[in-house]
């Protein structure tokens, strides 16, 4: 069998053995039996069918039994989350679990952030500066530098968990190679390996789930993240934007407030804020919007060629109902062969400019993009989304998103 971490728990199957923080806890056989079972794909909801014959084969044995062992083990291991019911499905693990044929340095976690060096360490700084300023091709490069980290530091949590995100972002937003959405989860859970806690790691697996529709086994996993996030701007805003785009506003909105909180908001962040705020809460939303367009004017006065706030303030002076400021702004601010194109789709919506509004969509598809939740009435599209070529490219959007 088997060992597993889960929870901070080292649990040894063969002597039936859990440890945590020098405390040893004695299970039961068919509790090792259905904690083996439910980590075989951590997420996953197992039907009480299932399990029952994975922990007492071609025997009779009725629910009550089950029951009770999953009681065992949350008594036992002292946290109820360990497992978790599934109303009229079974259940499944809540926490994060990684299996290994032995306890050894390529299985225990280390300290946060494994083992890196200055050099990969710096290509993980320039990762998140190059998806900060999204010039060119970025989430390639992204992808690149973290697997040049990865190369000279094999055991760094921080590259791997980057590496993840970065082809999470390609598979949305860039044209990206078939199977990078697995490539991303390998990479995560060889981040946890090193780092069961790992935040980044665990954003980029519910990163995942809500993109498979897993939205309930995501959210689970957020939570597992925050503990260990709770000061991580960035954590934060990467968490709101999931959650914005999967319709979960209400969070997302928390998300977005606190990591506004932690360092000086960008004008995205504060458009992004503004954005959810308009669902969540509407009286925030215009002071939240006037906050990003005096955000975006100061960023562009440091830096003239600073895309993301030139095509943010797109969007914010529509947003604003500021309609000849927006188009001047639009008409400078250019295309963009990047995501950044999507402010200017939101731009000429709100303006009422349907003809430019859905080239720009045309250029999104073109050049990759694959997120439909960012296409919607609550997304700020307007009467956009009664156009029949619009409802059109949404549909071929929502299919290519699950190619």
């Amino acid at each position: 069998m088997p060992r597993l971490n889960i929870a901070g728990w080292r649990i040894d199957l063969d002597s039936r053995t859990a440890v945590k923080n020098g405390s040893t806890r004695a299970l039961s056989p068919r509790a090792v039996r259905l904690l083996d079972a439910l980590s075989e794909a951590p997420g996953k909801t197992y039907s009480r069918e299932h399990l029952i014959e994975a922990i007492w084969p071609r025997s009779y044995v009725n629910d009550e039994s089950l029951t009770q062992v999953v009681a065992e083990i949350r008594r036992n291991l002292d946290d109820r989350s360990i497992i978790l019911t599934v109303s009229g499905s079974g259940y499944r693990l809540g926490v994060n679990a990684v299996r290994s044929d032995r306890f050894d340095n390529d299985f225990m976690p280390t300290q946060a952030g494994g083992e890196d060096t200055l050099e990969s360490y710096a290509l993980c700084m320039e990762t998140l500066d190059c998806a900060r300023r999204l010039d060119g091709n970025p989430f390639s490069q992204c992808v690149e530098f973290t697997r040049q980290a990865i190369e000279i530091a094999p055991r760094s949590e921080l590259a791997k968990s980057l590496h993840a995100l970065s082809l999470i972002k390609l598979h949305e937003y860039q044209a990206a190679p078939s199977g990078a959405l697995d490539a991303a989860y390998d990479a995560a859970e060889a981040a946890l390996k090193i780092d069961s806690g790992s935040a980044l790691a665990l954003l980029a697996k519910a990163e995942i789930f809500f993109l498979r529709g897993l939205a309930l086994d995501a959210i689970a996993v957020l939570e597992q993240a925050l503990p260990r996030a709770r000061q991580d701007a960035f954590f934060h805003t990467e968490a709101a934007i999931t959650l914005f785009l999967s319709g979960q506003h209400r969070f997302a909105s928390s998300m977005a407030m606190r990591s506004m909180q932690l360092s000086a908001p960008s004008a995205t962040t504060m458009l992004l804020a503004a954005r959810i705020a308009a669902n969540a809460c509407p009286n925030n939303s215009r002071g939240l919007l006037e906050r990003a367009k005096r955000a975006a004017m100061s960023e562009l006065e440091q830096d003239v060629s600073f895309a993301p706030s030139k095509f943010a303030l797109c969007a914010i002076l529509a947003l604003l109902d500021e309609p000849d400021a927006a188009e001047e702004m639009l008409a400078t601010a250019g295309d963009h062969n990047g995501p950044l194109e999507y402010f200017r789709v939101l731009g000429f919506a709100q303006i009422g400019d349907e003809v430019a509004a859905l080239s720009s969509i045309e250029r999104l598809i073109e050049n990759g993009w694959r997120q439909p939740g960012a296409l919607s009435a609550q997304m700020g599209m307007g009467t956009l989304i009664r156009n029949s070529k619009f409802q059109k490219l949404h549909k071929e959007l929502t299919q290519l998103s699950y190619e």
